[in-house]
This record gives structure tokens, C-alpha cells and sequence, in this order.
């Protein structure tokens, strides 16, 4: 077989010599000639010896003909070492070999290079206290050079292990024996790894949901390792899990706004950010496509909606009524958008125009339409969960866990899970194909996650219980989905990157890539987190900017009601000790006022822990103030000593310390325009791609 390749390749090339003829004679003239004539230039030609390592004798009946399995493997190895390096060499490299990646263009090349050697300047230069020069005094400041650091190290990586040849790459083999035990082996995990968490905690708190996050992200990590998709059987579950995602989306951001009534720009900015900060700098560096990541732009745009559903009106929230027809109105809105093709296509279009901006309208409306009701689910969700903990559901203003018929309303609604869950097992095994489980989603998704939600939260035990490794992994899951297609999967997710090479070795290089994996995106999730609050800015906390007697309530400003009512009722038992004539900076004989035990009075107190913690997007929105931090300065206290009212003067807003100077930082949408300015230029030169 190899010399009939050798023959074919370059016939008459060290493989025989011309017959030697005698010496002078006219034969020996004439055939010289006749061979030199025939002779083929020698042709490079590459040996596929793993052709006969693929030969077995469980393949063979006769030890000459071979099955059709190792005849199509063969073939298939063939085909790949003579066109592989013919094809379009171009995003994405879903070919495993038999190919050279190409040579990044320059603006490429300069993109790499900046984000991997920004973090080690600025943590060499950053020190420098007399940083004259104006563009030092720009940079960031040296305290973030770690988190620079963190990024340009897991981007190094990606390119390396998903732009070059250093490592291999193999492609990905489905087998059921495998799937099944890596995903118990990742659930057992989850269950021996339970904690107690604390009592009486409200419905989708904040461990539960990180655990929900944690365990999902496990087996779609699985499915994309095993190439599982293949399966009409577990897609379903797969889509599934995707839609609990979004449910989460619209229940936690609900749940935020709705305690908070924060609807800042900054907020807006802090949850976009921290969601595509990454996500963006892979698209330049790996000179890939922002669509390729498709989770990032959905959930993004989902928090869009989310955000601007409850900002319109928002005067008006705290009518349910009200509340529920502007979501009403708004899932209308977005499903009529996106069932007009032509309008999103027009979009596109745009923004290929202004910003050489290549989206497929087609694919962006089906993964719209894919989930647009369960986003919504989780917002109303959200309001009834408020409704029923409030009282304003009940005549009589208590809460409507409280009525006596509850216990049997739960225990009805338990048996509709259970059978729910157990209608749609039967219904995605029934399905024949993906795409027509794909008509039946957007309504038959509701049914699953809403069960999960309710058997989840069934008893007080099951809601104070939680998993550590589950939560761990949830805190990382967008690093770990975005991630995953460069530094453990491979060739975009189209193959499987190989650190430790062998066919002997593959269990222990699952190993290491994963252990690798789950290191780089925990520094990153971390890395991102820091740069969020450096590009945006952390929310500074207002406080009341008068205060009129002991017997008025105190005047706040966007501020939730939980804390209005605190502060009113401190400040109406006891207002005279609140002040002190020393600075908790430790000066005594400040005649600056300053007011303890703030910080407590203003923490919000939240049952799901969405406003002292972190929502689902990651972004700090914890209610606090540091110790320096929480110092008003009064013109006046004006009182005396028998009890009389004290009259107090306008209070300033929290500021730092007189002695310690104010760093000058540049408003947000500066910032903001500042960075898409940026992104904006990098799209308009950036060069065609070969092939294209």
C-alpha cells in the first residue's frame, strides 16, 4: 500500500534506478533519454503510518479486508492530509489536522500583545509614587495589575493552545458508558459536598441559585466534551438547562431592581461589562465572532430587556397590576421584533455599515425565539414571590404563606411538579428530532424549571441545604461556557485539546486539562470582577441630605422603603448620641459630627440576599459603607440638654476624609464612550480575513 503511494506520488523516485546499459552504445543514449523524460520532479509527501496502527484484528475477517469503520477512518485521514490546506484557512479552525494556522494579522498581533503584557508593566511601572508623565498618570494604577495579569495569562493560553501547533488537538467521541459516569461522578460531588446554610432563607436565595448554576454548568460542560448534541435524547435536557439560565436572568435582576429601586446607568454598565468583558477580548485576540459566544450576547440582552421593562414606569412598580401588563407588553414586543426577520436583518446591516459588524440575522432570531417566555416566567416569578412575603396579595394584609390553607395549596403544588417533571421526561424521550422539540421549547421549557423550582424549595431543610462544589463552580459558570471553546475543548469547540498526548493517556490528560481549565477561569472570574469596578466606577451610596426633627422621618433618597423605615425609627428613639465629637479616623477634637453604626443601619435586609451579596451577573451590589466613609458633616447641632427637639441643619453627603486627597476619575460615560470608541476603531481596520 505505501509503495503503490510512493509510485503515484513521484513514479521513477528512489524507488528504482534506469538499466545500466554498456558504455558508448546507442541503446544506452536512447533510453537515458527516454527515462530522463519520464522522470517526475520528487514531490513532498507526508506517510500516514497511523494507518496501520488503526489496523485490528477484531476488524478483519481474512487480515485483508478490513471493516467499513477502519475504511472510513482511513479514508477520512487521507482526505484530510491532501485538502486540509486547501480549505479556507479561516475562523472557525474546526480542522483537528494536516493544516498551518495562519499568521495573525498585525492589529491582531498588537491586540495579543497588549492585553498579555499590560498586567506585568503596570505592576512594574505602576509603583512609581512620581508618575509625571501624562499617560502614567491615565494608566490604571498598579492594585490592578494582578487582575491584568490573571487576564493576559488565561488569553495566552487560549491563543496558544487554539491558535498554534504546540499542542494537539483530537476529535471528539460520544460513548454512553462515559457520558453516564462522568455526570454521576459530578453529581456525586455536588451531593456529598452539601452544607447548612442559614435558617429560613427566601425562595432562589442566593446559595441556591449559585448551586443551580453550579450543577447545570457540570453537565453542559460534559455534553460539549462528549459531543452529545448528536443525541436527540439528552438535547433536550441540554436546551433545558439553558432556559434555567435565563429563568435565573429574569428572576434575579427582577428581584434586584424591584428591593433596590436602583436603576442607574452604573448599575447597567457594571452587569454589561462583567458579562462581556471577556467574552470580547477573546473575539479580537482568537479573531473570532461575538455571536460564536452566543450565551454572553443573549443573556446581555435579556438584562437589556429586563432592565428597560422595569425602568419605564418605574414610578409605578409597586402596582402589580401595572407591573405585570408593561411585562406583558414588553414579551409581545420582543416576539413580534423577532418574527419579522426583515427588521432584524435591517439591524445588522446598521451596524455592518457604521462598525463592519458581521451578524447572522437568522441565528440571532432563532436564539431569541429559542427562550423568549421562560426570561419572562422568571420575572413574574419574582413579583409573586414579592406578593406572597409582602401581604399585598390579602385582604387583610397578612401574607398568603400564612393563610391556613397554605400547607395544602404546597402540597398540591408538589404533586403538579412531580408530575410535571415526569410529563416531560415522557414527552423529550417521544421527540424524533431536534427540530421539532425545537417548536415545542419556548412553552414546554416552563414546565421543568418551574418544577424544579418548586421541589427545590419544598421543605425548609431543602432550602437551607446547599452544595459547595455546585456553588463554587456556579460563581464561575460564564467563565467556564466562555472558556471552554479554546483551553479544553479545541478548534472552537469542534475538537479536544490534548496537553498530554497518547492514546493510553487520554483519561489522564482529561485530567490535567481539567484541572487547568477550572484554575484559569476561577483567576479570571476574579480578574474581571476587579476590572468591572476599574472601567465603571463602584456606586457610591447617597445619603439624606436633611433631616428635620426627631419626630419627622427622615428624608432618603433612592433608597428602598426597608430603609427609610429603619433609619426613621433610629433616628425617632434616639437622635442626640448618634453624633460624637471625635472622627473615626481617630482625631480628637474634630467639630466635624460623625454618625456610628450607619453602615447597620443602612445594610437592606433581603430574604434572597440579592442586595448584600451579588446577582447572578456577578457585580457586587452589597449596600455598604466603609468606616471613612460614613461621616456627615452639619453646619449646626443645634439642642440642649432638658429633652428639647434638635433642629438639625443640612447634612452634606458622605465624603472622605479631609486629610486624605481625592482621587480625580473620569465619569462613567466618558469612560464608557471611551472604551467603544476603542472597540469601534478595531472593527473598522480590522483586516478581511484570507479567504473571505
Amino acid at each position: 500500500m505505501n509503495m503503490d503511494l510512493i509510485l503515484r506520488i513521484s513514479p521513477f523516485t528512489s524507488v528504482y534506478d534506469p538499466p545500466v546499459f554498456p558504455h558508448g552504445s546507442e541503446l544506452q543514449g536512447s533510453m537515458n533519454s527516454s527515462f530522463e523524460s519520464a522522470r517526475v520532479p520528487p514531490i513532498p509527501a507526508l506517510f500516514p503510518s497511523v494507518l496501520n496502527k488503526m489496523l485490528h484484528s477484531s476488524q478483519t475477517l481474512d487480515g485483508l479486508h478490513y471493516s467499513s469503520l477502519v475504511m472510513r477512518s482511513q479514508s477520512q485521514i487521507l482526505l484530510n492530509l491532501r485538502c486540509n490546506e486547501h480549505f479556507p484557512n479561516r475562523f472557525p479552525f474546526d480542522k483537528t489536522c494536516c493544516s498551518r494556522y495562519p499568521q495573525a494579522n498585525w492589529i491582531q498581533a498588537l491586540v495579543v500583545v497588549c492585553v498579555i503584557f499590560l498586567g506585568p508593566l503596570l505592576w512594574v511601572g505602576g509603583n512609581n509614587e512620581n508618575r509625571v508623565h501624562w499617560a502614567l498618570r491615565m494608566a490604571p494604577s498598579s492594585k490592578h495589575s494582578r487582575s491584568f495579569i490573571a487576564l493576559g495569562v488565561a488569553v495566552a493560553f487560549c491563543y496558544t493552545a487554539d491558535r498554534t501547533g504546540l499542542w494537539t488537538k483530537e476529535q471528539k467521541q460520544f460513548d454512553w458508558t462515559i457520558f453516564g459516569v462522568l455526570c454521576f461522578l459530578g453529581m456525586a460531588a455536588c451531593v456529598i459536598s452539601g452544607k447548612k446554610g442559614p435558617t429560613h432563607p427566601g425562595l432562589l436565595h442566593r446559595a441556591q441559585t449559585d448551586e443551580w448554576k453550579g450543577w447545570m454548568q457540570i453537565i453542559v460542560l460534559i455534553y460539549h466534551y462528549m459531543d452529545a448534541s448528536k443525541l436527540t435524547s439528552v438535547y433536550p435536557i441540554v436546551r433545558t438547562l439553558v432556559a434555567s439560565y435565563l429563568f435565573m436572568t429574569g428572576y434575579g435582576h427582577t428581584t434586584f431592581h424591584l428591593k433596590t429601586a436602583n436603576y442607574s446607568p452604573l448599575r447597567a454598565a457594571q452587569v454589561l461589562v462583567r458579562l462581556n468583558l471577556l467574552t470580547i477580548t477573546l473575539t479580537y485576540v482568537m479573531d473570532t465572532n461575538y455571536m460564536f459566544y452566543y450565551f454572553t450576547p443573549l443573556v446581555s440582552f435579556w438584562y437589556i430587556v429586563v432592565y428597560l421593562t422595569l425602568f419605564i414606569g418605574s414610578f409605578r412598580n409597586d402596582h402589580t397590576l401595572f407591573l405585570a401588563g408593561k411585562i406583558f407588553a414588553s414579551f409581545i414586543f420582543v416576539r413580534f421584533i423577532h418574527s419579522q426577520i426583515w427588521i432584524i436583518e435591517g439591524v445588522f446591516r446598521l451596524l455592518n455599515t457604521l462598525a463592519n459588524v458581521n451578524w447572522t440575522a437568522e441565528e440571532w432570531a432563532f436564539r431569541v425565539k429559542l427562550d423568549s417566555l421562560i426570561v419572562y416566567v422568571g420575572m413574574l416569578v419574582s413579583i409573586t414571590s414579592k406578593v406572597a412575603n409582602s401581604g399585598t396579595g390579602s385582604s387583610q394584609g397578612r401574607r398568603l404563606i400564612d393563610h391556613p390553607r397554605w400547607p395544602w395549596v404546597l402540597c398540591g403544588s408538589l404533586g403538579v411538579c412531580i408530575l410535571g417533571i415526569a410529563w416531560f421526561i415522557l414527552f423529550e424521550t417521544s421527540t424524533k428530532s431536534k427540530h421539532t422539540y425545537n417548536v415545542w421549547h419556548p412553552y414546554v421549557s416552563v414546565i421543568p424549571v418551574l418544577a424544579y423550582v418548586g421541589l427545590r424549595n419544598a421543605t425548609p431543610v431543602l432550602r437551607e441545604t446547599s452544595s459547595r462544589v455546585a456553588e463554587w463552580i456556579g460563581k464561575i459558570s460564564l467563565e467556564l461556557y466562555v472558556l471552554q471553546s479554546h483551553i479544553w475543548l479545541a478548534s472552537d469547540t469542534k475538537g479536544i485539546l490534548v496537553l498530554v498526548p497518547g492514546p493510553s493517556s487520554r483519561t489522564i490528560n482529561f485530567v490535567v486539562s481539567t484541572i487547568g481549565f477550572v484554575c484559569i477561569s476561577h483567576a479570571v472570574a476574579k480578574a474581571t470582577k476587579e476590572l468591572t469596578k476599574l472601567i465603571c466606577g463602584e456606586e457610591e451610596i447617597e445619603l439624606p441630605t436633611t433631616i428635620s426633627t426627631a419626630n419627622t422621618p427622615i428624608m432618603l433618597r433612592n433608597l428602598p422603603s426597608p430603609v427609610t423605615e429603619s433609619t426613621s425609627v433610629f433616628l425617632n428613639t434616639s437622635v442626640a448620641p448618634v453624633f460624637s465629637t471625635e472622627r473615626d479616623t481617630g482625631h480628637p477634637g474634630s467639630s466635624e459630627p460623625t454618625v456610628e453604626n450607619t453602615a447597620s443601619i443602612l445594610t437592606v435586609a433581603d430574604d434572597n440576599d440579592r442586595t448584600k451579596d451579588e446577582t447572578d451577573d456577578g457585580v457586587d451590589t452589597t449596600v455598604r459603607l466603609d468606616k471613612e466613609e460614613s461621616s456627615l458633616t452639619s453646619r449646626e447641632v443645634a439642642g440642649n440638654e432638658l429633652g428639647e427637639s434638635q433642629q438639625l441643619a443640612p447634612i452634606a453627603p458622605f465624603r472622605k476624609p479631609l486629610h486624605e486627597p481625592q482621587e480625580k476619575s473620569t465619569s462613567l460615560p466618558i469612560r464608557l464612550a471611551m472604551c467603544i470608541g476603542v472597540l469601534w476603531i478595531l472593527n473598522i481596520v480590522w483586516p478581511v480575513s484570507s479567504g473571505e
